[in-house]
């Protein structure tokens, strides 16, 4: 029992800290890896699983298991992408237009991609001495995150003015209640106490320029809710939804026109700051899935998801307080294509449109058990992108619509005590972009990206 109260609590913290370096890997910058035994196939039947990993997309699975049970997943993640510039021009400058043409500048951003490594990790308790059909459960996961960063050539690729660096974590809190209304059926509800830490720079001016860049962090609160249930022998159907999230991130965009150096000593010299908000709108998320019985080892796996990305119509960041170094202003394009910034709470420091259309993710896979101790799994997915146009995708999250393929294995090593493995690979469909920076460049270029997965993890019952 100690050892098994230690193993939960070591793995909670290392969940917390490793979620800090995430790296998109679904539509948008969701994160689907969750559960090890689940992305074995796909993430087929992820919503009907007998894992208490399902939770996270069905608050009901917190009463899959009986007694008090824990598990965690640990998944590597391997992106890559890179960014080719086809076009750069300053439609109103010409010698802005001649300069990012120069041969100082080169087209190809090399791989903007970052190694990640995702925790996520879930406890389950029953109440047996009360009510053994009652359960209480808490999960930790991020749900959302991304990172790309051009590394390398920073300052000397022509998409640095519209994009150097791109950074997102969350980490949420999943406090759950589910509750055994029959053998049959099982329904669940839960909070999300979700805590955001975003960044999002860019070259001011030229490519060469120095940062300009917005720093944030918040908390953010919703829901979640669902249902399991088994209508037949051999056949069970989830469903599952985790609601909006209006993710604030409260910090401060910093940038260098202007300065007056020694003005802030916690700045470096010759930069300024401003303090600034901006809230992302996440999604709505309701994921339908079946898992059915078809032998007496053989089970098919199905998942329909479905993601309310329209809701992210723009990142619109606004200051929300004193300027350093600043009068009171607006916005100002000045001569050298770079901008100033005053100090007006409510002034529109800069907008990125995004007008992103709802996301759609189709899962098909099966089970084997090769005999009582080892199950082995397969399954792929196709999965339709929120961003369907250039001027929709974001430098920074090069999305489009992909395929996953995926296999994947439990063993059990004892009654109390199983593994799991997974490996995928992410094709994802070649993309265009078409941006335009702060300062009026018009950036149009491809992205050619692909991803690698994989995943353990450990399931404990007490």
């Amino acid at each position: 029992m100690n050892n098994h109260r230690g193993y939960l609590l070591g793995t909670a913290a290392v969940c917390a800290l490793v979620a800090g370096a995430t790296s998109a890997s679904a539509g948008g910058f969701a994160l689907r890896e969750q559960s090890t035994s689940s992305q074995g196939a796909s993430f087929a039947g992820n919503a009907a699983s007998p894992d208490i990993s399902a939770m996270f997309w069905n608050p009901a699975a917190a009463a899959n298991k009986n007694g008090t049970n824990s598990e965690s997943s640990y998944s590597l993640i391997v992106p890559r992408g890179e960014l080719n510039v086809t076009s750069a021009s300053h439609p109103t400058n010409a010698t802005l237009n001649g300069a990012i043409n120069s041969a100082s500048f080169g087209n190809t951003s090399g791989d903007i991609g970052s190694l990640a490594l995702l925790g996520a990790s879930y406890f389950s308790y029953q109440f047996v001495n009360y009510d053994p059909n009652l359960f209480l459960a808490i999960a930790m996961n991020s749900p959302f995150g991304l990172k790309t960063d051009l590394d390398r050539n920073y300052d000397t690729y022509k998409g640095s003015v519209v994009g150097r660096e791109t950074k997102l974590l969350t980490m949420s809190l999943n406090p759950t209640l589910a509750y055994r209304l029959s053998d049959s059926l099982s329904v669940g509800v839960g909070a999300q106490l979700q805590y955001g830490k975003g960044r999002f720079s860019f070259a001011t001016g030229l490519p060469s320029g120095q940062d300009s860049r917005f720093d944030g962090t918040g908390l953010a609160v919703g829901a979640t809710a669902g249902l399991m249930w088994k209508p037949a022998a051999g056949t069970t159907i989830g469903l599952g939804w985790r609601s909006q999230l209006s993710q604030d991130l409260d910090g401060a965009y910093i940038n260098t026109p202007g300065a007056a150096p020694g003005a802030n000593a916690a700045l470096p010299p010759g930069l300024r700051t401003v303090n600034a908000s901006t809230t992302i709108e996440l999604p709505n998320i309701v994921t339908l899935s079946l898992r059915q019985q078809v032998t007496s080892n053989t089970r098919v796996l199905g998942t329909v998801e479905w993601s309310q990305w329209s809701r992210l119509k723009e990142l619109r960041v606004v200051s929300t307080g004193e300027s350093v170094g600043a009068a009171s202003g607006v916005l100002i394009p000045n001569s050298t294509g770079s901008a100033t910034i005053g100090a007006v709470p409510g002034t529109v420091i800069g907008v990125l449109p995004a007008q992103w259309s709802d996301g759609w993710f189709f899962a098909l896979g099966g089970e084997y058990d090769v005999n009582k101790q080892l199950t082995v799994r397969a399954g792929g997915a196709y999965e339709v992108s929120p961003i369907d146009a250039p001027r929709k995708r974001l430098i920074g999250i090069p999305d489009n619509d992909r395929i996953w393929a995926s296999a994947g294995a439990t063993y059990k090593w004892s009654e109390t005590l199983s593994f799991d493995i997974a490996y995928t690979h992410l094709f994802v469909k070649d993309s265009q972009f078409d941006r335009e920076s702060l300062s009026g460049f018009r950036v149009q270029g491809t992205v050619d990206a692909s991803t690698d997965i994989v995943s353990v993890s450990m399931k404990t019952k007490w």
